[in-house]
């Protein structure tokens, strides 16, 4: 401050002698006017508001010489950041919730200010559903299955009402023939032709064959009546006796054979030759290899089908245990006078229905 206000006395000083020495000539001279340069001498720029990372600041500076000064704006300094960093992670959306990108920061090194970015909001992706159709049966509903490809979300729907059964021809099932003596039997089975249920079952009499009362029925010769012959006979020992004629025999049909047996779950196929002028065909199927009901005390399945169109060559065995072994056989039949004439068994295969 003591060097300011020297310099500035010397101002003074030489300014009064310059002035002084103006006038004095200027009595007996006129001189031109004399035009005085003044050089400044600034000292160093002084930070008076230090900018900031966002605010200006001010620096001012003085000139050594006279009272001069210069004031300038100092520029914001600007956020000064480090690397992005993630603070939050992604979350996927998935088919009924939003989700959201991850979430990255970054902080100033001089203000401390932190900035983000990210975070933008994934929207719910909606189900993606495939679709499934399950066919009706003769008792259940068809519908459509939707199950969605991402969340296996799944629901029923399109429901279709059940087919109901359709009935096949009537087969007979455990037939036992009539005698002389006892009345025959056999059961009348319909199954469903689509899904092998069984439908209705009723037994069916056969009644008693009849025992023949008339010569014709007997087949014998007849014999003319004679009244009896009271004279001794000639030869005594031999007493005579009315002849018979002997019965015609019936030709028993032609046999047949199984050609395969293809097994199936609870059941068996069988197929065999068609054989010409028979009236049906009857199998019969056992867990015993020789169709025997017990053995030693054992009990097996022993169990006859008939089949009455002479054109089928083929049936199927149903209601039988999985995984089990049967023997099977056939023969044909002819009807001669409400009676059947069977022919001899075929041979004897077995089949293991499956498991």
């Amino acid at each position: 401050m003591k060097k300011k206000v020297s310099v500035i006395i010397s101002f003074i000083v030489i300014f009064s002698m310059i002035l002084s020495s103006t006038v004095f000539a200027a009595d007996e001279y006129e001189l031109p006017p004399i035009a005085i340069v003044h050089e400044h001498s600034f000292t160093d720029w002084d930070i008076t508001t230090e900018p900031t990372c966002t605010k200006e600041g001010m620096k001012t500076r003085h000139c050594r010489t006279c009272p001069v000064s210069e004031t300038l704006i100092v520029p914001a300094l600007g956020h000064d950041f480090g690397d992005w960093s993630e603070t939050s992670p992604k979350v996927d959306a998935d088919c009924t919730t939003a989700g959201s990108n991850a979430v990255e920061a970054h902080t100033c090194s001089r203000c401390n200010l932190t900035e983000t970015r990210g975070g933008e909001v994934i929207y719910a992706l909606n189900h993606d559903y495939a679709s499934a159709v399950t066919a009706p049966t003769c008792t259940e509903q068809g519908y459509t299955t939707y199950t969605c490809s991402r969340c296996s979300d799944t629901y029923k729907s399109d429901f279709v009402d059940a087919n109901g059964h359709t009935p096949a021809e009537p087969t007979e099932e455990n037939r036992i023939d009539a005698t002389y003596d006892d009345e025959g039997s056999y059961e009348e089975v319909i199954y469903c032709s689509v899904c092998n249920a069984q439908l209705s079952r009723k037994t069916v009499i056969i009644k008693k064959l009849k025992i023949p009362t008339t010569d014709s029925e007997f087949e014998t010769e007849k014999i003319p009546f004679t009244e009896e012959d009271t004279s001794k006979p000639d030869n005594p020992s031999k007493p005579s006796t009315p002849t018979t004629k002997p019965k015609t025999k019936v030709k028993k049909p032609k046999a047949t054979k199984i050609k395969k047996i293809k097994k199936g779950k609870k059941s068996f196929k069988v197929t065999w030759k068609k054989i010409k002028g028979v009236s049906g065909y009857q199998i019969q199927y056992s867990t015993n290899k020789k169709f025997k009901k017990k053995i030693k005390g054992k009990k097996y399945v022993v169990k006859k089908v008939s089949v009455k169109k002479a054109k089928t060559t083929k049936k199927t065995i149903k209601k039988l245990k999985a995984n089990k072994k049967y023997y099977v056989r056939i023969r044909t039949y002819k009807v001669v006078k409400g009676k059947r004439v069977y022919s001899k068994w075929s041979k004897v295969k077995a089949v293991r229905t499956k498991k």
